[in-house]
């Protein structure tokens, strides 16, 4: 039971964090002083596909990211398999690199859809016209939706 309650608070603590966000930054990456901030999300799956990519947009001119935080919010339909963040040339796909993988939490499952949560610390650094990803990969071929917040700071 405590396990649930933990599970239902770290999602209602996500989607505050991310609701307030996602509608601030409609127009993309909020940039105060030198902290960096972004959320997106998207569905994803479906259509002969396990893997699902979030994109972010690229560092500024002449500028690095260092991104110190990631909190992510996934409902899927099958069991995740890997999970990370990377690094990626495009704004739409991959190839993505320099992956360091971190845990999703899963929690309870609801009409199908299972809640999976990550939040953790890194101290990952992406450079000018370089792009941050995080990369959820499935068992299985499934559907799902994926919000992710990340949090950084923007160095010359």
């Amino acid at each position: 039971m405590k396990l649930v309650c933990f599970f239902v608070s770290l999602v209602l603590a996500v989607l505050a964090s991310t609701m307030a966000v996602t509608s601030a930054s409609a127009q993309g990456v909020i940039i105060v002083g030198n902290l960096y901030e972004e959320t997106k999300s998207a569905s994803c799956f479906g259509a002969g596909n396990s893997a699902c990519h979030l994109i972010f947009n690229p560092a500024p001119p002449t500028n690095k990211i260092l991104i110190t935080d990631v909190s992510c919010l996934f409902t899927h339909t099958q069991p995740i398999a890997q999970s990370a963040i990377a690094v990626s040339d495009s704004p739409t796909s991959g190839p993505f690199r320099r992956f360091e993988y971190f845990p999703a939490q899963t929690g309870n499952a609801q009409a199908g859809n299972t809640f999976s949560a990550a939040k953790f610390k890194t101290n990952f650094l992406f450079g000018e016209g370089k792009y941050p990803a995080i990369y959820f990969n499935m068992v299985a071929v499934g559907t799902g939706q994926i919000t992710c917040k990340i949090v950084g700071v923007v160095q010359p």
